[in-house]
């Protein structure tokens, strides 16, 4: 039997070490594949190499997606190809013992929480109002708007007379555009 440890880039591999131990044998072979936190195709490569008789070792549950939908279309897959997935952070997925139908029992279960709570509960919590605030327009917004699309000012006079950097003076005007076409 193989084994495929999934790993983001921020996950120690010792994290993985005791569920290793429990779960796989002397005779099985084992693969470690790493990747950035927001990407996703080392896992589609390593579901795409395996077959019935593999599982797939993972820490968190947030390592098959970023979404709860995203989570939960993976989870069908894990259940419809019949291939084990183990995840660290849920006992459940490993100490009954990985045999196939106690697996997809699990797996099941996990994404009907996702309809029964309103998510996952073996996410962490994430703030939806993470990163920086919004920036509100300038007070004289209109009016340099007005004198820079008339071409009396130039981009770098509106700037300065607003107050703003490169990037938040075109991003401002990239919204101010799509909200008045």
């Amino acid at each position: 039997m193989n084994y495929y440890i999934y790993a983001k880039d921020q996950e120690n591999v010792l994290l993985f070490e005791n569920v290793v131990n429990m779960v796989v044998d002397r005779e099985d072979s084992v693969y470690y594949s790493t990747e950035s936190s927001r990407s996703h195709k080392e896992l589609e490569a390593v579901k795409q190499t395996c077959n019935y008789s593999d599982g797939i070792i993972i820490y968190k549950l947030s390592a098959l997606g970023a979404t709860d939908t995203e989570i939960d279309a993976q989870l069908e897959w894990f259940i419809r190809q019949s291939i084990r997935l183990i995840i660290c952070t849920i006992p459940s997925t490993y100490q009954y013992g990985i045999g196939q139908p106690v697996n997809k029992a699990v797996l099941a279960t996990i994404r009907q929480s996702l309809y029964g709570t309103g998510g996952l509960p073996f996410r962490e919590h994430r703030r939806s109002n993470a990163g920086r605030k919004k920036i509100a327009f300038p007070d004289n917004w209109e009016q340099l708007y007005k004198e820079w699309e008339q071409k009396k000012i130039s981009s770098k006079q509106f700037m300065e007379s607003a107050g703003l950097k490169k990037a938040t003076f075109y991003n401002l005007l990239a919204e101010y555009q799509h909200c008045n076409s």
